[in-house]
């Protein structure tokens, strides 16, 4: 369902390009050491401590939201430009990042807003999200860590 849909959109994204708005396991294992490789791995830290797409630093919605949470602000309302660019840059993003975000059990709506987040920022052409998730992964035979990103 949710992923056919975006698929969809990808050409408006794309602009010619070779950008893909959904990339799979084999495209990530296959540019897993890209240096400008990012992954952003989308669950709560508890999942992320016991394993994750290795290399993976984990997202959570207050860090690139003003939420609720934080008291401020309407549920889940993008922050100001300079204080979202501010949240990026702790995470590691920089404007030659390649990002993929990616959920794990079942984070596939808080995935899709970190990409949408992405998207408002600016960062649309080099952020993808892995199809399937973390289970495609597994499922495909590649191994988690539970070392937690440099």
């Amino acid at each position: 369902g949710m992923l056919a849909l975006l698929g969809t959109a990808a050409p408006a994204f794309g602009n010619g390009s070779d950008h893909q708005l959904i990339v799979d396991v084999d495209w990530l294992a296959a540019h897993a050491q890209d240096p400008n490789l990012l992954l952003l791995h989308v669950g709560d830290g508890e999942e992320y401590r016991r394993g994750h797409i290795p290399g993976a630093r984990l997202v959570t919605l207050d860090e690139i939201a003003v939420s609720q949470h934080t008291r401020e602000g309407l549920m889940l309302e993008m922050p100001a430009a300079d204080e979202l660019r501010e949240r990026l840059q702790k995470l590691g993003i920089s404007n030659d990042s390649r990002i993929v975000v990616y959920y794990g059990k079942d984070w596939v709506s808080p995935s899709t807003r970190v990409l949408f987040t992405l998207q408002y920022a600016g960062l649309g052409e080099r952020s993808s999200l892995l199809d399937g998730g973390m289970g495609a992964w597994v499922a495909r035979g590649h191994a988690l860590s539970a070392e937690p990103a440099s």
